[in-house]
């Protein structure tokens, strides 16, 4: 007799060979287009660049560094540092982002020790955190670079040499058209004031005042017969650097440039 089939016990159940389940293809992200994250991330700088620059540290850091830039010896020797290769990043910075540059660069230590080091002791001497002893005023030379009027016409009068020069070959009457002393100007000029002498590079006191836009201080020259054919190191007239940059007041001012032109 043939045996039948062999029936699970009771109460079980018979077992199937489940097949494992696939897992689910992750859904894939759609990949970010890099131009997309660099503007993020400039926008992210830029947003927290203007929120440092609210806060009152902030504010008091400019303020310091508005005033130093403002410096009319300071404004000489940046301009003559504005082709060294090592304070590019610097300018064209400032140039294209203006004072959240300077704030940059303010918090910067290894740039503004370059900065100091090119500058020199004017760096510290215009520091609004050190306390700085009143200048000593002992040559006409002095008493103009520092816009002390009553010392320069007391050594005015003592007859104290017209004409000194510094180490960048600016004389008094240079010294006169930065500080922006109309009045001192005169009193060199009265004097007999050599007002075609040139600096270091070749610079009158007329290039000076045309460059950076003491108008006063130009017609006061010109009445007094300045050379406006004179050249500077780089082949400029004070003609030239008026008109150089149209910021410059010189530039909008057509009777003065009548008068400049060779």
């Amino acid at each position: 007799m043939s045996s039948g089939p062999t029936l699970p016990a009771r109460g079980g159940s018979a077992k199937k060979n489940k097949k494992p389940k696939a897992p689910k293809e992750a859904q894939a992200k759609p990949a970010e287009d890099p131009n997309d994250l660099t503007l993020k991330n400039l926008q992210a700088k830029q947003a927290a660049m203007q929120s440092a620059m609210q806060s009152p540290q902030a504010q008091a850091q400019m303020a310091a560094m508005s005033s130093f830039m403002k410096n009319p010896e300071v404004q000489a020797r940046i301009k003559e540092l504005e082709g060294d290769p090592e304070l590019d990043v610097f300018f064209q910075a400032v140039k294209t982002q203006g004072p959240a540059a300077i704030m940059q660069f303010w918090n910067d230590p290894a740039m503004l020790k370059k900065i100091g080091a090119k500058l020199g002791p004017m760096a510290a001497q215009h520091d609004p955190n050190v306390q700085q002893a009143p200048p000593e005023i002992k040559t006409l030379l002095d008493a103009a670079r520092y816009g002390d009027l009553e010392s320069a016409k007391e050594l005015l009068d003592a007859g104290e040499g017209l004409d000194l020069q510094d180490d960048a070959g600016r004389a008094p009457l240079h010294c006169s058209v930065l500080r922006d002393q109309l009045e001192l100007l005169q009193a060199l000029v009265q004097k007999g004031s050599n007002i075609n002498l040139t600096d270091a590079k070749d610079n009158t006191p007329l290039h000076y005042a045309a460059g950076y836009g003491r108008l006063a201080c130009i017609s006061a020259l010109l009445d007094a017969g300045a050379d406006t054919s004179k050249q500077n190191s780089t082949g400029k007239t004070a003609f030239d650097l008026a008109t150089a940059d149209s910021r410059n007041p010189t530039s909008q001012d057509k009777a003065l440039l009548e008068r400049l032109k060779v």
